[in-house]
């Protein structure tokens, strides 16, 4: 009963920790490190890292789809499969595709933009009352 444990153990670690390593991996701040010097060591770390990412990622997916899918669980698995899944999904698409916008495009042709601070001219408020 020890050996169940520790495995029960050992997939929720993995469910909690996977996503919030592969967004730490896929940080701005360790790609900045990586990315401005070129010799064979940081080249090496690159892909050890990527190689990493893709454990991470791969590992917390299984797992989050196992808890969610797996019939009889309680909330709290499905809860932290979800939250396994959501955080693995989000240190991919950081990783790989970091220019891809898909909700802010959908959210675009439904009318609701985001605002940049700046006035549009169409709000009272334009070049015509300025000296």
């Amino acid at each position: 009963m020890e050996s169940l444990a520790i495995v029960v153990a050992t997939l929720f670690l993995i469910a909690l920790l996977a996503g919030p390593l592969s967004i730490l991996l896929s940080s701005r701040f360790i790609h900045s490190r990586l990315s401005g010097k070129s010799s064979i060591g940081i080249m090496i770390l690159n892909v050890l890292r990527k190689i990493i990412h893709l454990l991470f990622v791969a590992f917390g997916t299984l797992v989050g789809v196992q808890f969610l899918f797996i019939s009889g669980l309680p909330l709290i698995p499905r809860a932290v499969g979800l939250f396994s899944v959501i955080t693995c999904y989000i240190g991919l698409r950081r990783e790989y595709f970091p220019e891809f916008f898909a909700a802010r495009e959908l959210l675009a042709k439904l009318g609701i933009s985001r605002k940049s601070g700046r006035s549009s001219g169409n709000d009272g408020h334009g070049p015509e009352g300025q000296h």
